[in-house]
């Protein structure tokens, strides 16, 4: 007896000359979960986990405030942190989390380098409910060292914190990466 009702559908029609997003050539890895980046009096800030895949990994960042933000310009109404400029023109607000990458050979990426740029941090998802917020990120794979995460969260009296992560491992984890289709 079948679980589900048979369905009824068509067969699937992939696009096979769309050329994809490096994350969507596998499942990918997870290198580093629960990385504390940094407290402050007001909150705290962590490195959900840190995926690799072929090319590039992802970042999942969490920021938890210990009290509401008043409403104000950033709190977005709703008192939560936030990873970005608004959709509006309106000023960077009082919640923002500030968070980037410096690779071994320098280069830096930024939450807030303009979109387009070199130093760009990527954004996917992300969201915010009560006093959490969060925003998944991507960037190219660091090269071989290390690989420094910086935050600052002047909201919750956090200030420019580094935290070292092994590259290496990032890279070897990447490289024994095999598809997880037949």
């Amino acid at each position: 007896m079948a679980f589900f009702e048979p369905l009824n559908t068509p067969p699937a029609n992939f696009d096979r000359e769309r050329i994809p997003n490096p994350w969507e050539e596998g499942l990918g890895q997870t290198v580093f979960s629960d990385v504390d980046l940094a407290r402050g009096a007001h909150g705290a800030l962590l490195l959900r986990s840190l995926i690799v895949f072929p090319k590039v990994m992802t970042l999942s960042v969490v920021a938890l405030l210990r009290h509401p933000l008043v409403q104000g310009p950033g709190t977005r109404g709703h008192n939560s942190p936030t990873f970005g400029h608004s959709f509006s023109d309106a000023p960077l607000g009082t919640g923002v989390v500030l968070f980037g990458l410096r690779f071994s050979d320098g280069s830096c990426y930024r939450n807030l380098d303009e979109r387009g740029s070199a130093g760009h941090l990527g954004g996917l998802q992300g969201g915010s409910r009560g006093f959490t917020g969060y925003k998944d990120f991507w960037a190219p794979l660091p090269p071989p060292s290390e690989l420094e995460v910086w935050v600052a969260w002047p909201a919750a009296q956090i200030p420019e914190t580094r935290t070292v992560l092994d590259a290496s491992l990032i890279r070897e984890t990447a490289a024994a990466l095999e598809p997880p289709w037949a």
